[in-house]
């Protein structure tokens, strides 16, 4: 294809995306449909793309029921640390941050990145982020409120995996509230539940087993909700 005939082509394609929104069809998802054509779109230090995950809530809301308990316990502004249950659902973590976006109008980034290289920049840009202390700690540092998935636990529907103490131990250090939440639903149905639990803080001290102990009190807060 020349150049012509190219820029033909895009100029066409970035009138359709404008005419979106008039066809019913969001205007953020028109608005990440134009961007992406004229290549304008922005990612964060991260490689969160803001437009694509508004575009994305909005499908995400035509395709689930999703109510939120409590969500106002999370903070306006400024860093959180969110446990979350999880089990084998590929969209439990969409839900999640559809939901709570809904809710609480914050963006949550998902510490659940599959580091591969063909496949990490496309979850970066839906939210994912490292699932490592320093890249936990620097989120938090600059106000981003963090979800952190426990283990799996696909077996038991009111229990909950495993918790790294040390991927709390930047949440500590800092200060951060730190939020049980509980994410109830299934793959194939339309409803889901997330409640969030009151925030938890801990001293950073000598003793280390008092990070520990604060991971059990977050594990078994969101196995009481479930």
């Amino acid at each position: 294809m020349n150049d012509r005939a190219e820029n033909a082509a895009l100029k066409l394609a970035h009138d359709l995306a404008t005419e979106l929104p008039s066809a019913g069809v969001d205007e953020a998802v028109s608005s990440a449909v134009v961007q992406r054509i004229d290549g304008t779109f922005e990612v964060d230090t991260w490689g969160f793309d803001p437009h694509l995950n508004n575009a994305a809530r909005w499908l995400a809301a035509r395709r689930w029921n999703i109510s939120v308990a409590h969500g106002k316990r999370i903070p306006d502004t400024g860093p959180a640390l969110l446990i979350v249950n999880r089990r084998l659902g590929l969209s439990e973590m969409g839900v999640l941050t559809a939901g709570l976006a809904a809710e609480t109008s914050r963006d949550v980034r998902v510490a659940d990145l599959v580091d591969v290289p063909f496949l990490a920049p496309t979850q970066r840009r839906f939210g994912s982020v490292l699932r490592h202390p320093d890249e936990i700690a620097g989120l938090l540092r600059a106000g981003h409120v963090v979800a952190l998935p426990m283990g799996r636990a696909p077996l038991r529907r009111r229990g909950v995996g495993s918790l790294a103490v040390e991927l709390i131990e930047p949440a500590v250090a800092l200060g951060v509230p730190i939020l049980p939440v509980a994410l109830r639903g299934h793959e194939l149905r339309r409803k889901w539940n997330i409640t969030v639990g009151r925030p938890m803080r801990a001293k950073l001290t000598a003793d280390p087993s008092a990070v520990a102990t604060l991971a059990q009190r977050a594990r078994s807060a969101v196995e009481d909700m479930l």
